[in-house]
């Protein structure tokens, strides 16, 4: 399993919380953190800035064997920072402008021809320049794309938002997000059905935060799972990310699509009982593969 080499792009950076506490995170190396948890090698592309943070990503990434040979390193521009406020649980975020991947350079090692996925975000691609280097990623792989959208005020547009998903395979978004991007759509249902059709996805995923997800399938099921009520929410940071990792992990080990659903709504409920993203102890990983490889 270690020589499956999914390619994730996009942005890496830390939630500086109001008491101090700063989180690594980011939606794109949440998602290679946890395919690397879960006994995948992930190509994680991105940049960070020369200095103490920057540091700190390549020290978490070495310490959990994660490949560092795509990690750019910037000389004039920080590393990412978020300022996280929790509102009843419910995060909101404050984002830094023009941070080092912003600037992810087209400059990058051989990729592995077999990659099974690639998958990227939008907020790196908020800036030329990492848009840029993302389509000539895109040139070199065959494998299908995953996207998570990420709407965050004031870096994103519209038109920009939607030409993402015109190659995509697969599309994931939480439910405020979907009502941004098709406001004159009565329900969710009926956006989902003509995203699907518009951009022939094969997969439409909405999370609902505490009220779990739904997917959407081509074929025109509908799938939907709740959170287990025995978790105590601490927050909903990286909720979304942990679902996409192991619904990537899913489409890899060509598990069925409820199989897949359903694994990855319980790691996601397991993740908001956390604090941060992103989890540190392999045993917890590994609990979730025992029963998954069993089941």
């Amino acid at each position: 399993m270690t020589q499956i080499r999914p390619v994730i792009f996009g942005e890496v950076l830390f939630d500086c919380y109001s008491d101090g506490t700063e989180v690594l995170g980011g939606a794109p190396f949440n998602v290679a953190w946890h395919l690397q948890g879960f006994g995948l090698l992930p190509v994680f592309i991105s940049r960070i800035g020369k200095d103490r943070r920057g540091e700190m990503v390549v020290q978490a990434m070495s310490k959990w064997d994660m490949d560092t040979t795509f990690l750019q390193h910037d000389p004039d521009r920080p590393t990412g920072t978020v300022k996280v406020r929790l509102n009843n649980g419910e995060p909101t975020y404050e984002i830094s402008p023009d941070d080092a991947y912003d600037h992810i350079k087209d400059e990058i090692p051989e990729l592995p021809a077999d990659a099974p996925v690639l998958y990227h975000g939008s907020l790196a691609l908020r800036s030329q320049q990492s848009r840029d280097t993302l389509k000539k990623i895109k040139q070199q792989l065959n494998g299908d794309i995953f996207i998570d959208i990420n709407l965050r005020h004031p870096w994103w547009k519209r038109d920009t938002a939607l030409s993402l998903m015109e190659d995509a395979s697969w599309v994931k978004m939480n439910k405020e997000e979907i009502e941004m991007l098709f406001p004159l759509h009565d329900s969710i249902d009926q956006k989902a059905k003509y995203m699907i059709e518009y951009f022939n996805l094969q997969i439409l995923i909405i999370t609902k935060g505490s009220k779990g997800s739904t997917v959407y399938l081509k074929e025109g099921e509908k799938l939907s799972f709740l959170p287990s009520p025995h978790i105590m929410v601490v927050d909903t940071v990286g909720a979304g990310d942990a679902f996409s990792a192991v619904f990537i992990l899913g489409l890899i080990m060509g598990w069925p699509t409820q199989k897949i659903i359903h694994n990855a709504q319980e790691f996601a409920s397991a993740i908001v009982g956390k604090r941060g993203a992103t989890v540190s102890d392999r045993r917890f990983y590994t609990t979730f593969l025992s029963r998954w490889y069993t089941d």
